[in-house]
Protein backbone atom coordinates (compact mmCIF):
# COMPACT_ATOMS: atom_id res chain seq x y z
CA UNK A 1 0.00 0.00 0.00
CA UNK A 2 0.94 3.60 -0.13
CA UNK A 3 0.88 4.09 3.85
CA UNK A 4 3.73 6.13 5.67
CA UNK A 5 6.31 4.29 7.37
CA UNK A 6 8.14 7.17 9.60
CA UNK A 7 10.66 6.51 11.07
CA UNK A 8 10.52 10.45 12.39
CA UNK A 9 9.59 12.27 15.91
CA UNK A 10 7.67 15.63 15.86
CA UNK A 11 8.47 19.12 15.28
CA UNK A 12 10.00 21.14 18.49
CA UNK A 13 10.94 24.42 19.06
CA UNK A 14 12.05 24.78 15.08
CA UNK A 15 14.40 21.43 15.24
CA UNK A 16 13.31 17.86 14.03
CA UNK A 17 14.28 15.59 16.33
CA UNK A 18 15.33 12.15 15.23
CA UNK A 19 15.71 9.90 18.15
CA UNK A 20 18.30 11.78 20.06
CA UNK A 21 19.62 13.28 17.15
CA UNK A 22 18.42 16.66 16.27
CA UNK A 23 18.81 18.13 12.80
CA UNK A 24 19.09 21.81 11.73
CA UNK A 25 15.73 23.39 10.03
CA UNK A 26 17.91 23.72 6.99
CA UNK A 27 17.58 20.12 6.43
CA UNK A 28 15.62 18.82 4.04
CA UNK A 29 13.67 16.61 6.15
CA UNK A 30 11.73 14.45 3.49
CA UNK A 31 11.18 10.72 2.26
CA UNK A 32 10.17 8.67 -0.43
CA UNK A 33 6.65 8.04 -0.78
CA UNK A 34 4.60 5.74 -3.00
CA UNK A 35 7.02 3.76 -4.21
CA UNK A 36 5.21 0.53 -6.37
CA UNK A 37 1.11 1.94 -5.58
CA UNK A 38 -0.88 0.92 -8.02
CA UNK A 39 -3.21 3.17 -10.38
CA UNK A 40 -6.00 4.85 -8.36
CA UNK A 41 -4.01 5.71 -5.08
CA UNK A 42 -2.68 9.17 -5.53
CA UNK A 43 -6.11 9.78 -6.66
CA UNK A 44 -7.10 8.21 -3.88
CA UNK A 45 -8.25 10.11 0.06
CA UNK A 46 -6.04 7.54 1.56
CA UNK A 47 -3.25 9.56 -0.61
CA UNK A 48 -4.23 13.12 0.30
CA UNK A 49 -4.91 12.12 4.16
CA UNK A 50 -0.66 10.95 4.00
CA UNK A 51 0.27 14.07 2.54
CA UNK A 52 -1.65 15.65 5.10
CA UNK A 53 -0.10 13.59 8.03
CA UNK A 54 3.20 14.14 6.38
CA UNK A 55 2.50 17.75 6.52
CA UNK A 56 1.73 17.81 9.96
CA UNK A 57 5.08 15.94 11.20
CA UNK A 58 7.02 18.64 9.38
CA UNK A 59 7.99 17.01 6.40
CA UNK A 60 9.36 19.11 3.67
CA UNK A 61 10.22 17.32 0.72
CA UNK A 62 8.40 14.12 -0.46
CA UNK A 63 9.60 12.08 -3.14
CA UNK A 64 7.73 10.78 -5.84
CA UNK A 65 8.63 7.29 -7.50
CA UNK A 66 6.52 6.18 -10.27
CA UNK A 67 7.42 2.98 -11.46
CA UNK A 68 8.29 2.80 -15.02
CA UNK A 69 9.03 -0.78 -16.13
CA UNK A 70 10.90 -3.29 -18.93
CA UNK A 71 10.11 -6.91 -19.39
CA UNK A 72 13.19 -8.49 -18.54
CA UNK A 73 16.86 -7.60 -16.74
CA UNK A 74 18.24 -7.69 -20.47
CA UNK A 75 15.10 -5.97 -22.25
CA UNK A 76 15.78 -2.47 -24.14
CA UNK A 77 12.22 -0.89 -24.11
CA UNK A 78 10.84 1.05 -20.66
CA UNK A 79 7.17 1.31 -21.11
CA UNK A 80 4.52 2.71 -18.47
CA UNK A 81 2.15 -0.28 -17.78
CA UNK A 82 -1.69 0.58 -17.35
CA UNK A 83 -1.44 -1.91 -14.73
CA UNK A 84 1.05 -0.66 -12.67
CA UNK A 85 2.45 2.41 -13.37
CA UNK A 86 1.04 5.55 -11.93
CA UNK A 87 -0.83 7.90 -14.79
CA UNK A 88 0.58 11.22 -15.21
CA UNK A 89 -2.67 12.89 -14.65
CA UNK A 90 -2.32 11.30 -10.87
CA UNK A 91 1.00 12.36 -10.61
CA UNK A 92 0.55 15.83 -11.73
CA UNK A 93 -3.02 16.18 -9.58
CA UNK A 94 -1.03 14.88 -6.47
CA UNK A 95 2.28 17.20 -6.80
CA UNK A 96 -0.39 20.17 -7.22
CA UNK A 97 -1.47 19.13 -4.19
CA UNK A 98 1.63 18.63 -2.31
CA UNK A 99 3.06 21.99 -3.25
CA UNK A 100 -0.59 23.48 -1.73
CA UNK A 101 0.22 21.96 1.42
CA UNK A 102 3.88 24.11 1.85
CA UNK A 103 6.08 20.85 1.04
CA UNK A 104 8.73 20.21 -2.14
CA UNK A 105 8.60 17.49 -4.47
CA UNK A 106 11.32 15.33 -6.35
CA UNK A 107 10.14 13.03 -8.90
CA UNK A 108 12.49 10.30 -9.31
CA UNK A 109 11.26 7.74 -11.80
CA UNK A 110 12.24 4.25 -10.73
CA UNK A 111 12.72 1.26 -13.17
CA UNK A 112 10.90 -2.34 -12.27
CA UNK A 113 11.60 -5.49 -14.16
CA UNK A 114 8.29 -8.00 -14.92
CA UNK A 115 10.87 -10.80 -14.24
CA UNK A 116 11.49 -10.12 -10.69
CA UNK A 117 15.11 -9.34 -11.30
CA UNK A 118 15.31 -5.95 -10.08
CA UNK A 119 16.13 -2.26 -11.14
CA UNK A 120 19.74 -3.16 -10.29
CA UNK A 121 20.32 -6.51 -11.89
CA UNK A 122 20.07 -4.43 -15.67
CA UNK A 123 22.60 -5.41 -17.69
CA UNK A 124 23.55 -4.10 -20.90
CA UNK A 125 26.38 -5.77 -23.32
CA UNK A 126 29.05 -3.76 -25.34
CA UNK A 127 27.94 -2.80 -28.90
CA UNK A 128 29.36 -3.96 -32.05
CA UNK A 129 29.98 -6.85 -33.80
CA UNK A 130 30.97 -10.41 -33.12
CA UNK A 131 30.05 -11.80 -36.01
CA UNK A 132 30.88 -10.58 -39.78
CA UNK A 133 27.95 -8.38 -40.46
CA UNK A 134 25.83 -8.69 -37.42
CA UNK A 135 25.91 -5.33 -35.28
CA UNK A 136 24.25 -5.46 -31.87
CA UNK A 137 23.24 -2.50 -30.24
CA UNK A 138 21.45 -3.38 -27.38
CA UNK A 139 23.56 -0.67 -25.25
CA UNK A 140 22.61 2.05 -27.51
CA UNK A 141 18.66 0.92 -27.54
CA UNK A 142 18.41 0.31 -23.32
CA UNK A 143 20.52 3.95 -23.43
CA UNK A 144 18.03 5.42 -25.94
CA UNK A 145 14.83 3.98 -24.13
CA UNK A 146 16.09 5.49 -20.98
CA UNK A 147 16.44 8.85 -22.52
CA UNK A 148 13.09 8.86 -24.16
CA UNK A 149 12.08 7.93 -20.51
CA UNK A 150 13.85 10.57 -18.52
CA UNK A 151 12.62 13.50 -20.97
CA UNK A 152 9.17 12.44 -20.50
CA UNK A 153 9.32 12.68 -16.98
CA UNK A 154 11.35 15.02 -16.78
CA UNK A 155 9.21 17.62 -18.59
CA UNK A 156 5.96 16.47 -16.10
CA UNK A 157 8.18 17.63 -13.49
CA UNK A 158 9.10 20.96 -15.50
CA UNK A 159 5.24 21.23 -15.65
CA UNK A 160 4.67 20.73 -12.30
CA UNK A 161 7.24 22.88 -10.79
CA UNK A 162 8.97 19.86 -9.13
CA UNK A 163 11.99 21.49 -7.09
CA UNK A 164 13.74 18.46 -8.64
CA UNK A 165 14.10 15.70 -10.87
CA UNK A 166 16.55 12.41 -10.62
CA UNK A 167 17.67 9.49 -12.26
CA UNK A 168 17.05 6.16 -9.82
CA UNK A 169 19.59 3.51 -9.25
CA UNK A 170 19.13 1.84 -12.91
CA UNK A 171 22.59 3.50 -13.14
CA UNK A 172 24.25 1.20 -9.84
CA UNK A 173 25.87 -1.03 -12.35
CA UNK A 174 25.73 0.27 -16.22
CA UNK A 175 28.79 1.87 -17.58
CA UNK A 176 28.50 2.54 -21.54
CA UNK A 177 31.40 3.60 -23.39
CA UNK A 178 30.34 5.80 -26.41
CA UNK A 179 32.33 4.95 -29.40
Amino acid sequence: TGRIFLAIAAMASGVLTLGAAEVPREFQAGMTWGFAVKPGFFASAEARKDVDDMCALGVRWIVLTPNVWQEQYCSTRQFADFEKSIPDFELMDIIDYIHRKGMRVQLRPMLECHDGSGRRSVIVGDDGSRVAGKVRDYCRKWFDAMRARSVWYARLAERTKCEMYCLDSEFDRLIWKSK
